[in-house]
């Protein structure tokens, strides 16, 4: 991922409000704390990367539920991403080449933090509650969900992210 960015772009948007550029700054000042972790959840649970990042950022803000979230970033991640990733993947000894396939990669998942931004389904639920209920359906085993919420939690407090 590219260079970390400012430490306040860990605030979330207001209320109704989703920013693509916004959601974009927080996942990149968030992954670096859980990329070995997310990484491994997308291997082998077939994760949405952006979708955990996305319920993470919305945390107590409200947000549309985890399934039509998911839906909604499908297509681009399908068509685009997947491809794109494997493709990367396969290219370990072109350095070059694999770089250029990281930047399409990058662009593909901005991609997808866009159609997440634009799902727009009024709800009474909140991100955290989604978050919570997306680990319990990718069978993430108990304790490393708790684990991962009070990580969470603590990152967001570090980055004077207060809970709503």
């Amino acid at each position: 991922m590219p260079a970390q960015p400012p430490v306040d772009a860990l605030t979330p948007t207001p209320v109704n409000s989703c920013d693509a550029g916004a959601f974009w700054q927080f996942s990149l000042a968030l992954y670096p704390q859980f990329q070995q972790l997310l990484l491994q959840w997308q291997d082998q649970l077939q994760a949405q990367v952006n979708l955990l990042l996305f319920l993470a950022w919305r945390n107590r803000e409200p947000c549309a539920p985890w399934q039509a979230l998911q839906q909604a970033l499908l297509p681009t991640h399908q068509q685009f991403t997947l491809p794109i990733r494997q493709l990367r993947r396969q290219a370990d000894t072109h350095k070059a080449l694999r770089q250029q396939l990281l930047q399409a990669e990058l662009a593909a998942e901005q991609l997808e933090q866009l159609a997440l931004c634009q799902c727009q389904i009024h709800t009474n639920s909140d991100g955290r509650t989604e978050l919570q209920a997306y680990l319990q359906a990718l069978a993430v085993p108990t304790t490393a969900s708790r684990q991962f919420l009070l990580d969470l939690d603590q990152a967001l407090v570090q980055h004077d992210v207060c809970s709503r």
